[in-house]
């Protein structure tokens, strides 16, 4: 008999423990290692100030941006960015709000584990760069 109750347990609990989802290994912090731009051929490196930034996705569909080493602004680390995020089509689409702007915008979740996310978005333009890739790798979970 405990031993029947046992394998219940062990039922259960590896019930439970099913592979995380999308927005589960979407929540944490991220640091972009690298940003490329497409300009209607290839991508290729760019140079940004905002290659070194950190995304924190917080579970209640929350981000905030934040400076990394290399400043844009010329002063300290600070929030440069926060707003909404929710994952559409099976985690391969990214749409974010952002506070101050009108609108969603939509990137393509083209790499997404619990080391690395790459995203890439069309940036609305007609002339390059048409679109931009960045690369993330996790500095944290939540």
């Amino acid at each position: 008999m405990r031993a029947s109750w046992i394998v219940v347990l062990m039922v259960v609990m590896l019930g439970a423990c099913g592979p995380a989802t999308p927005d589960q290994i979407l929540v944490g912090s991220w640091q972009r290692i690298s940003e490329e731009s497409f300009d209607g051929n290839e991508f290729s490196a760019s140079d940004s100030c905002r290659q070194d930034d950190v995304m924190d996705y917080t579970a209640d569909g929350g981000w905030q941006r934040f400076q990394g080493a290399t400043l844009c602004e010329g002063s300290d680390n600070f929030t440069v960015a926060s707003g909404g995020w929710t994952l559409k089509g099976d985690g391969t689409i990214l749409v974010e709000t952002e506070v101050g702007f009108v609108g969603e915008y939509e990137a393509v979740v083209e790499e997404l584990n619990e080391e690395r996310f790459v995203r890439t978005h069309a940036t609305g333009l007609t002339s390059a760069p048409l679109s931009l890739r960045w690369t993330h790798v996790r500095v944290t979970g939540e």
